[in-house]
This record gives C-alpha cells, structure tokens and sequence, in this order.
C-alpha cells in the first residue's frame, strides 16, 4: 500500500499511468481502475511486475491519495477526512496483513509523520485501549527526526483522536 499525501504539481512527476500501463526500466506498472474517489481521497489499485525477476508474480499495490492537504500547509483542509484515510488504510490491511505501508508527502516528515503517528494512535486505541500522542511521536522521532513537525500537526493528532473516539463505542471502554 502507498499513501501518498500531497497534491502533484510540475516539480513531481506522477508515477502511476491514469489508465493503461507504464514502464521504469524493469519497473511496468499497470492500472488496476480506481475504487473509490471523491472530494477527499482517490484509492487506486495497480499492479507493479517486475521483468528481472520473471519467476515472481505481479504485485497489487493499493495507493490512496488524500486530497484535502495541501502543499505548503501544516494541517488538511479537513481535519476529519483524515479518519476516512484511515479507515481506508485499516481496512486493507486487515485484507492484505502482510504487505508494507508506504506514506509519501513531500519531504517525509510532517504530513507523512502526522499520519503515521495516527496510525499508530489508533492501533494503540484499538489493540490496547491507551491513547498516547506524545509516545506515538517520540517514537517515530526515535528513527526519524523531524516527524510531526508543527505544533499544528501535534494539535492535529489530538483532535483525529478525539473524533475517531466521538465515532466509536470503543470510547466507552477508555472511561
């Protein structure tokens, strides 16, 4: 899976053909079709087959696309379709268990660290039932300084936090 959060512009180049197939060397990357779009987030499924390795099959990649965090800005333009992304992330990898997480922003540090640290947030209020932001980041930022980069964004991972309690019964099992 690839979660890429940032509009594209022409200092990046798009990486996934919108329909057909495009190659990178041994690298071809087909389009699948898109899941799910709306104002918020485009779910894409590709394949990627690589032909140096022709005994391996092709993988499926599920790339997800969140649209409401613009380029430049500490924080999405809506907060809470950050939990839309997450439900999103959580239901294919309850599908696909084994298969990595990649999140990719611009620099790889605020928006990318931000979300990560609410993966995190979650699967810990899920498996544990322990809502810590402040451990979530300090251990993201024990392997990657810089991760959650603004006051704003630490702001941010207490108020997804509190929404995705407000939309959950799990809330009554914190008290």
């Amino acid at each position: 899976m690839i979660i890429i959060i940032f509009y594209f512009f022409q200092s990046v180049a798009q990486y996934w053909p919108d329909e057909g197939s495009v190659s990178f060397g041994p690298l071809t990357v087909t389009s699948e079709g898109i899941y799910l779009q709306n104002d918020s987030v485009v779910v894409r499924h590709f394949s990627i087959y690589n032909s140096d390795r022709k005994n391996d099959a092709s993988k499926n990649i599920c790339h997800i696309q969140f649209l409401q965090w613009p380029t430049g800005k500490d924080i999405p333009n809506s907060p809470s379709s950050l939990l839309k992304v997450l439900e999103t992330v959580k239901m294919w990898t309850q599908e696909h268990p084994d298969g990595p997480v990649t999140v990719q922003c611009i620099d790889g540090l605020g928006c990318s660290g931000t979300l990560c640290a609410l993966m995190t947030i979650m699967e810990n209020i899920s498996k544990a039932q322990v809502l810590d932001v402040f451990q979530a980041v300090k251990k993201l930022r024990a392997t990657r300084a810089g991760m959650v980069q603004s006051l704003a964004q630490y702001q941010l991972c207490y108020r997804v936090a509190q929404d995705y309690l407000d939309s959950n019964s799990i809330y009554e099992n914190l008290k």
